[in-house]
């Protein structure tokens, strides 16, 4: 934009907030906002149309809407002078409803932007049926997609089934559906007629024949599908189990005949979910993250964002922390450049968040956080992430006491109670109400063996009567069932290669079994009843009078520990796209990752 076209758009807008040389007022509710014709013409075609056609409209010094709010008229006419409007979720429809009836383009553009950056589990269906009715193609692909990945998750709720027909239809005849069994689909057509017995029973078999029932298991045919009294009294619907039956029989036959009936048994898009090890950290650029994952079942190693070259530590980072909520939303917090930190007395840490998209394989960017860190301590709780200490410039300066939370659904950050004393290096595990610390450096860079609990309903901190066996820092923790379980890290004196477990409600502490080979390790992930350690580091110390060099080792190994039996395994000698410094599990489908060739053993 040049001087003079700016001069032009803040001279008009002077003259609409002043009510210089206005010809027109819109009039909603009793709300009357004075304007100029042309302006408007000029940004709305249907302004243009009502303006410059023999309507009545064209001549009078009054206009009224209809259908408009006063306040969104208001808003509606300060975005055509100014161009900035304030979006919240609370008035986004009725803004958008406003923009689409008087064609500002552009706004409802940026509606529907702000729409699908706030879709949520509780939302996304109103959003779907909103963005259906105002045919809003992009908003409705956004919010279907949405709705389809979380469609397990959407079953319990009451919108899913006050869902119309069609567009019920058109979510479970997907492929794209996120559901990990056909059992999920055949009881969401079940519980969306039952909803409405007695208008939507006539429907249920043509729903009935969008099940892929032959993906479904024979036992629960036979004990939940075909006594079902809606199967019972339908004909049609026994047919389609015997022609799956006939299927069955004729793939395991190896019978070509087979392929002859018609019969969908493509997978939906969630069969192909898995929980995998996932694992990240600086890639080809500084706005880059890498993205890759392992199977501890298949030892099959996947890639979707390489990994910084080896030797190039111009992007790499460290420090950083990977974290997963109750969604499955997979979040980069953190950290700091290598670069910075090592060919500097000091560098500053970054308070950069993004969120991994799985069906895109890119990183999106999310509000940073309030400060900048590095070496803190990140754990999930209802859906938010809390983030407690570390550094903000690193190394040489005090570790912080700040703490904030993310809450996705407003992509917000919010300042918390600050922790009694900075520290970093630390751990956080959430257990029933609350969220426990443990360990870490203080800014005298002592290792500490304290236990913090931050309660988050109260937004209160304690210092608990209690110490770990061992000052540790760069530790993980993890809650399984009533206990705590803090492993790996190391303190002033060696690696620590116990674990220690922690039972919160009785305030007793005990040793687990020992981690099996001497390394530091940090890289560590629950998966159900496990936890697994990726690699670490190793010294090995050169013996006297040896003309070797001591040299320290990074691994990509992994051990898996049960934490059932107390026991370790070592389970891989390589996981090729691993991390020695941090990773987390997620649910990944894997149709979205490039498969490797290589076979961890």
């Amino acid at each position: 934009m040049n001087e003079q076209q700016k001069r032009l758009l803040d001279g008009l807008q002077e003259m609409f907030e002043t009510g210089m040389l206005s010809d027109v007022t819109l009039v909603a509710d009793d709300t009357r906002v004075s304007c100029h014709r042309n302006v408007l013409a000029a940004s709305s075609p249907y302004f243009r149309a009502m303006f410059t056609s023999d309507v009545s409209e064209s001549e009078q010094k009054e206009v009224t809407l209809q259908d408009i709010s006063g306040s969104v008229l208001h808003l509606l006419v300060t975005y055509v002078y100014s161009g900035q409007v304030p979006i919240n979720n609370d008035n986004v429809e009725s803004i958008m409803t406003a923009a689409s009836m008087l064609q500002l383009d552009t706004l409802v553009r940026f509606c529907e932007e702000h729409m699908i950056g706030a879709l949520t589990v509780e939302n996304c269906i109103e959003v779907f049926c909103f963005a259906d009715f105002h045919a809003l193609q992009k908003l409705r692909s956004a919010s279907k997609l949405f709705v389809m990945d979380n469609f397990s998750d959407l079953l319990d709720c009451e919108s899913l089934m006050m869902l119309p027909e069609k567009i019920f239809e058109e979510l479970i005849s997907a492929d794209e559906l996120n559901v990990d069994k056909e059992e999920t689909v055949y009881e969401a057509v079940v519980m969306w007629v039952k909803y409405d017995i007695e208008n939507r029973h006539k429907t249920f078999t043509k729903l009935f024949q969008l099940v892929r029932l032959p993906l479904i298991d024979r036992d629960y045919i036979s004990s939940d599908v075909e006594p079902n009294p809606l199967v019972v009294r339908d004909p049609y619907c026994r047919g389609l189990i015997t022609i799956s039956n006939m299927y069955r029989i004729g793939l395991e036959a190896s019978v070509s005949a087979a392929d002859e009936l018609e019969v969908n048994v493509r997978p939906r898009h969630g069969m192909f979910n898995k929980v995998l090890l996932i694992f990240s950290g600086g890639a080809g650029s500084e706005s880059e993250r890498s993205f890759t994952a392992y199977d501890p079942d298949t030892k099959k190693n996947y890639l979707s964002i390489r990994h910084h070259p080896t030797f190039d530590f111009k992007f790499k980072i460290d420090h950083y922390r990977l974290v997963v909520n109750r969604d499955n939303w997979i979040y980069f917090v953190g950290g700091i450049f290598f670069d910075n930190y090592h060919f500097d007395e000091h560098g500053e840490a970054m308070a950069t968040v993004l969120r991994y998209v799985q069906r895109d394989g890119t990183w999106k960017l999310c509000t940073p956080m309030n400060s900048a860190r590095c070496a803190m301590a990140v754990c999930t709780m209802e859906n938010k992430i809390f983030a407690f200490g570390g550094y903000a410039t690193f190394p040489g300066f005090p570790p912080l006491d700040s703490c904030e939370v993310y809450d996705p659904e407003y992509n917000e950050w919010s300042i918390l109670e600050s922790m009694p004393v900075g520290i970093a290096q630390h751990a956080a595990t959430a257990y029933k109400d609350s969220i426990f610390i443990f360990g870490g450096l203080d800014d005298e860079e002592a290792y500490l063996n304290t236990v913090l609990k931050f309660q988050v309903g109260t937004n209160t901190w304690s210092l608990l009567r209690t110490e770990m066996f061992a000052p540790r820092a760069e530790c993980s923790a993890f809650t399984h069932n009533n206990k705590i379980f803090i492993m790996g890290g190391c303190n002033q004196i060696s690696n620590l290669l116990s674990v220690e477990v922690y039972e919160p409600d009785t305030n007793r502490w005990h040793h687990a079994e020992d981690f099996p080979d001497e390394r530091k390790f940090t890289s560590m992930a629950q998966i159900g009843d496990s936890v697994y350690v990726c690699g670490g580091v190793r010294q090995f110390v050169a013996r006297t009078g040896s003309s070797r060099r001591s040299r320290t080792v990074e691994s990509k190994d992994l051990y898996q520990y049960d934490l059932l039996s107390n026991t370790w395994s070592h389970v891989a000698r390589m996981v090729e796209h691993g991390s020695n410094v941090t990773c987390a599990a997620a649910l990944v489908n894997v149709r979205l990752l490039q498969e490797s060739q290589f076979v961890s053993t």
